[in-house]
C-alpha cells in the first residue's frame, strides 16, 4: 500500500490494484473509504459527499445539510407539481430506530417512494417526458449512533450515503 497523502488523523493511500482510500479517525473511530481517483485528501473528503449535496462554490456541503459519520441529513421538501411536472409521494413504511440496515437509529423515520413525470423538450425541440421511482428514507428529532455525536432535527430530512454506498430498504 502507498501512501499518497498524510495529515493529523487521516491518511489518503493506494493498493497495489490502483483503487484508493481514505483511511483515519473520526470522532476518534477508525474509518475506511473507497474514494475514486482523486489525489488530495481535501479532494477525497469531497468525493464523499453526494454530488446533489455539494456546495461547487465552497467545495463543502450545502446550507442545511448535516453530517453523522457515513449519512447525510438534507432538509426534505416535497417538490410541488408544474405543467411540465407531477410527483406523488407514497410512505412505505415508518417507524422509530435503525436506519437501512446501518447503525444509526432515529427517534421517527418514514420509508418514501416518490413517484414523477416530468416533460423537457429534448433535442430538435420535441417535448419529451420522463418518468422515475425512487424510495429513500427520511428522518426527524434525535439521530444517534454508538460512535458520533447525537445529531437533533426539527423537521424531516431526507438521508444520504456517502458517495458510492447506498441503504437498505427496511424489508431487507
Amino acid at each position: 500500500m502507498k501512501t499518497i497523502e498524510r495529515k493529523k488523523n487521516v491518511k489518503l493511500v493506494q493498493t497495489q490494484d490502483g483503487k484508493r482510500y481514505l483511511i483515519g479517525r473520526d470522532e476518534g473511530h477508525f474509518f475506511r473509504q473507497e474514494v475514486g481517483r482523486v489525489n488530495t485528501i481535501e479532494k477525497s473528503f469531497y468525493f464523499l459527499i453526494p454530488q446533489n449535496l455539494r456546495n461547487t462554490k465552497k467545495r463543502c456541503l450545502r446550507d442545511g445539510v448535516k453530517r453523522q459519520g457515513d449519512l447525510f441529513f438534507a432538509p426534505f421538501e416535497e417538490k410541488e407539481g408544474t405543467e411540465r411536472s407531477n410527483y406523488c409521494y407514497e410512505t412505505l413504511n415508518e417507524g422509530s430506530g435503525k436506519i437501512g440496515g446501518t447503525n444509526h437509529e432515529a427517534e421517527s423515520w418514514k420509508y418514501i417512494r416518490e413517484i414523477g413525470d416530468v416533460a423537457f423538450v429534448g433535442r430538435k425541440g420535441k417535448m419529451k417526458s420522463h418518468s422515475y421511482q425512487i424510495e429513500y428514507y427520511i428522518v426527524r428529532k434525535e439521530i444517534s449512533h454508538p460512535q458520533h455525536s447525537s445529531v437533533y432535527l426539527d423537521e424531516w430530512h431526507r438521508v444520504y450515503y456517502v458517495q458510492g454506498s447506498s441503504l437498505m430498504s427496511p424489508a431487507d
